[in-house]
């Protein structure tokens, strides 16, 4: 009878964003040399995927990897007869005292500013901060970072102090070591003198502060940087008002995410303005074609990094 591990996650195959990325990098780099049989569950769809097996017989999974407190995926293997049902509903059989396991991408805690984000987050996630206990729900924790502060894998230090199991996956060192022949570099590595950035509508991607910067730098009289921001286009008022002023003020939208890699190895360098980011994804693409990363605030993941700066703490 074969062993195998059950990955879970929100999303996998029918979504492309950082999740789904991070779950398939991880998959391969990791789960493909440890396991002999792999099942991914989409916590959101649930839908499964068997990636991997060598055997014919009949597999008992013993172990559980859920990726990211909070999660759809924590939120299911915690009911724990729930999701003991949707896998022997789908013909697969769970062993009684499967091993549990968490991928931390950084614990939720945001450094509280007087600005409408922070404020609404801390009074959304009032009940999270403090319950960092319930990492002892899972046998072991995996950190893809070492790096910690007390809003950003605050986790890490608590599982230090009470002598928890982990393990430590440098997903940033892996992720570039896995790319560093992918890409061409440009020649010299010059920019073509503008600022790329990409973010989307949600507050926590802070994508008016351009705006206000921009702004800034009329009313005092200083030269304004030329900024391109690649963003899906939208039809409402949020966008269209953003798109008028943002032709106001020499920041140009891109709406062609096929331009990615382009706009990435010709600029000057990657902004990120979001309030709070975990290991963006973007900023290793960045890091690829040998650009400097510069954040609004810090990103605790990235802060050990040479080509990495931020501006305000």
């Amino acid at each position: 009878m074969s062993k195998g591990v059950i990955f879970v996650t929100d999303t996998y195959k029918r979504t492309v964003n950082g999740i789904a990325v991070f779950s398939e990098f991880y998959i391969n780099d990791v789960l493909m040399h440890k396991y002999d049989t792999i099942l991914v569950l989409e916590a959101v769809t649930q839908d499964f995927f068997q990636i991997k097996t060598n055997s014919n017989d009949s597999i008992v999974f013993d172990t559980v990897i859920v990726n990211a407190h909070f999660s759809g995926a924590d939120k299911l293997v915690r009911k724990l007869n729930q999701f003991k049902a949707l896998v022997e509903d789908n013909g697969y059989v769970l062993e009684n005292n499967f091993k549990k396991i968490i991928i931390s991408h950084g614990w939720v805690a945001v450094k509280l500013r007087f600005h409408f984000y922070p404020i609404y987050y801390k009074l959304k996630n009032i009940i999270r901060v403090g319950q960092l206990h319930r990492l002892k729900y899972y046998d072991e924790v995996c950190f893809i970072s070492g790096s910690s502060d007390n809003y950003r894998h605050s986790d890490f230090t608590y599982v230090k102090a009470n002598k928890l199991k982990y393990e430590l996956y440098d997903f940033i060192k892996a992720y570039l070591v896995r790319h560093q022949s992918d890409v061409k570099q440009p020649l010299d590595n010059q920019g073509n003198g503008f600022v790329f950035t990409i973010a989307n509508f949600e507050p926590v991607k802070n994508i008016w502060w351009l705006v206000r910067y921009a702004i800034q730098r009329k009313i005092t009289g200083s030269k304004p940087k030329n900024i391109i921001l690649l963003t899906q286009q939208k039809a409402s008022i949020n966008y269209l008002l953003f798109a008028f002023l943002a032709n106001k003020l020499n920041i140009a939208i891109c709406n062609n995410q096929h331009k990615k890699n382009e706009l990435l190895s010709t600029c000057d360098y990657f902004f990120i303005p979001s309030y709070s980011e975990y290991t963006p994804l973007v900023a290793l693409e960045a890091f690829k074609y040998n650009k400097q990363v510069v954040s609004l605030y810090k990103i605790t993941a990235l802060s050990p990094l040479p080509k990495y700066h931020y501006l305000k703490p």
